[in-house]
């Protein structure tokens, strides 16, 4: 489902700006020129669920996978960058215990080292 750059900037320049938990979001976004690329991967993702939330579908009912892949697909990255914009909001976003609860369900979980070793 590829889209080109300016479909790309209207869908998010339509979407709400993303709740962010203040602190941990300014915290990391101050590192390094890498971790800026995946916060905007990871803004750009929470803004697609937030708009879907917007029009009130809960975070568990929003496709959340099919969001992400879009993202990934925009953004050209696969594999480990798409478990670190799930921890960057996670950690950072104001419904990031509702994703990490969607996360463990999900088929994505089970690739997870970060959630592995923990268990």
């Amino acid at each position: 489902m590829a889209i080109n750059i300016l479909t790309w900037v209207k869908l998010i320049e339509g979407c709400p700006e993303m709740s962010k938990k203040d602190i941990s979001w300014k915290a990391c976004r101050e590192k390094k020129e890498y971790a800026n690329f995946l916060f905007r991967c990871a803004e750009d993702w929470a803004r697609l669920m937030e708009e879907a939330m917007s029009k009130g579908q809960k975070l568990d009912s929003v496709d959340v996978r099919g969001s992400l892949d879009l993202v990934a697909e925009q953004y050209s990255f696969a594999g480990h960058n798409g478990y670190s914009i799930i921890y960057i909001l996670i950690e950072t976003w104001k419904h990031g215990t509702e994703l990490e609860k969607w996360f463990k369900k999900s088929k994505l979980f089970s690739g997870s080292s970060r959630y592995r070793q923990k268990a």
